[in-house]
């Protein structure tokens, strides 16, 4: 292979490489932005995950209260009333 076209081909190597390596570039900038959007999304519903597993543990801490420390109802009102005076 004469010197010339040697020097042709390597150059056409370079530039073939030159362009595959900004492609590659391209598609991991790409890439990554599609990752920081799918980490901000899984951030996103953990954070809601953590939020609804907070208030379904208070809502059960309440209603185990509730059937601990029964609220009194009417019934219960009556009975204080009608209760006989101390004297």
């Amino acid at each position: 292979m004469p010197e010339r076209d040697e020097l042709t081909f390597l150059r056409d190597e370079l530039d073939r490489h030159r362009t595959k390596l900004r492609e590659t570039q391209i598609e991991r900038d790409r890439l990554r932005v599609e990752l920081r959007d799918a980490l901000s999304q899984l951030e996103h519903w953990l954070t809601l995950a953590e939020y609804r597993e907070t208030m379904l543990g208070e809502l059960r801490e309440n209603t185990d209260r509730r059937r601990e420390f029964p609220t009194t109802g009417h019934s219960a009102a009556r009975a204080f009333r009608h209760r006989p005076r101390i004297t």
